[in-house]
């Protein structure tokens, strides 16, 4: 009887072997798995091997890392030189100076905005007024004769007819002190309510017949009209000084020289005027241009006593009235520009260069306008055609753009940067092509 055969050993392809040794394959058996042919022929289950980077070798990992980091490399060289690539161009147009000479232009507050053909530029005119008074000390010593004066209500109930008194009519107390009337009046006549008589009265100085201290009286006191005693109307027609007399006076005392009332004259007006021309300066709105020849300060009213007049001290007060007339100095660049460019809508003017000065030749501060003459000079600068730039340069290589570059009239330098650097002609596409326009 036959034994058993023993079944016959597992056996791989050698190559298949290695490939286990070397990269430590992970064996799982799977139904699904094919078959191999052993070494003896026979037909055997194989095995489904599943690879592990875990389990690979150090050898094998950086075989793999080196040729991805390669590929990657490459992928990176062709995208910067396709989908990445730029080109900047750095230029500086051409600048020149430009003399603006004599524009005669005319300021106006009845127009709102700049006429640029008939050369008128908008004004505003501001009125200002001041008064200033200052105390001073009297210097002159003379001899004085002075008369007292006061005001007085002169009442007629006499009748209903107005009664005419002259300048120097007496009006005396009933201490008899005598006083006059300055100018001539005419008292209203009484109004008859009922049968009664209601006295009407006018207002009016009189000052005392003679000099001196004895004149004064610093009450109340009545008076009458002596012209009309023996009369009717020496009762109808009387007086009143609520406040007395005053002012009357007799020797050596200090007075208003002409020397003081000068000066005192002088400081005020001075004072005044710098006070109102500081005022000016301030409220001149920070946009507005003032000259000092459209400014006008004039001193309207000095109120000061007359020299000779006894005090010791006095009061001088001046008033002041101020009148200008500004305009804004963007209008008249405005007007510069429009004159100097004259519609080359190649050219602009470069911002804050502008270097202008103004001569008055004329002013009217009651028709509110003057003429003047502008100077000076301001820089103008090429406009640069940024897209028909862009445009000439796409798709050319270095040398080709240098020469559109240096064709160009309106540029006075320029610069290229290409990127990446490896590369040396613009992109099609214009959205690559980065322009920038730099200073002046």
């Amino acid at each position: 009887m036959g034994g058993l055969k023993p079944l016959p050993k597992k056996v791989l392809p050698k190559a298949a072997e290695e490939a286990v040794l070397e990269s430590e394959l992970v064996e799982e058996m799977s139904p699904d798995a094919g078959f191999i042919v052993g070494g003896d022929g026979e037909e055997i289950r194989g095995s489904e091997y599943t690879f592990s980077w875990e389990k690979r070798s150090p050898k094998s990992r950086w075989q793999w890392g080196a040729g991805a980091a390669v590929f990657g490399i490459l992928v990176l060289a062709v995208l910067l030189s396709t989908v990445f690539a730029r080109i900047t161009i750095k230029v500086k147009p051409n600048v020149e100076n430009v003399e603006v000479k004599d524009i005669i232009a005319a300021l106006d507050v009845s127009v709102s905005r700049p006429l640029f053909p008939q050369k008128v530029v908008p004004a505003e005119l501001l009125e200002f007024s001041r008064k200033k008074q200052g105390e001073f000390e009297s210097t002159g010593r003379e001899y004085i004769e002075d008369k007292a004066r006061g005001k007085v209500k002169i009442f007629n109930s006499f009748s209903s007819s107005a009664q005419t008194l002259v300048e120097g009519t007496r009006f005396v107390t009933d201490s008899g002190a005598l006083y006059r009337l300055i100018k001539t009046i005419a008292i209203p006549g009484a109004k008859i309510d009922e049968g009664k008589i209601i006295p009407e009265f006018i207002e009016a100085e009189l000052v005392a017949d003679k000099a001196g201290e004895e004149e004064n009286v610093s009450r109340e006191v009545g008076l009458k009209i002596p012209g009309f005693k023996g009369t009717a109307k020496y009762e109808g027609f009387y007086a009143k000084a609520p406040s007395g007399f005053s002012g009357g006076f007799k020797g050596d005392a200090r007075v208003v020289s002409k020397d003081d009332l000068k000066k005192a004259e002088e400081q005020v007006s001075k004072e005044v005027f710098e006070e109102l021309r500081q005022e000016i300066l301030r409220k001149v709105p920070s946009d507005f241009k003032l000259l000092d020849a459209l400014r006008e300060i004039q001193i309207t009213k000095l109120d000061a006593p007359r020299p000779g007049t006894r005090r010791d001290k006095f009061s001088v007060e001046a008033e002041a009235r101020g009148r200008i007339l500004i305009f804004r100095e963007n209008d008249t660049l405005s007007l510069v520009k429009e004159l100097v460019l004259n519609g080359d809508q190649t050219k602009e003017v470069v911002n804050n260069s502008a270097r202008l000065g103004y001569e008055v030749r004329s002013v009217d501060f009651n028709k509110k306008k003057s003429e003047i003459v502008i100077r000076g000079g301001l820089n103008v600068k090429s406009v640069v055609p940024v897209e028909e730039i862009r445009g000439l340069i796409r798709g050319r290589k270095e040398g080709s753009i240098l020469e559109v570059l240096k064709g160009r009239s309106e540029l006075a330098t320029f610069s290229v940067a290409f990127f990446p650097p490896w590369i040396f002609s613009a992109p099609d596409d214009p959205d690559k092509i980065r322009l920038v326009i730099q200073g002046p």
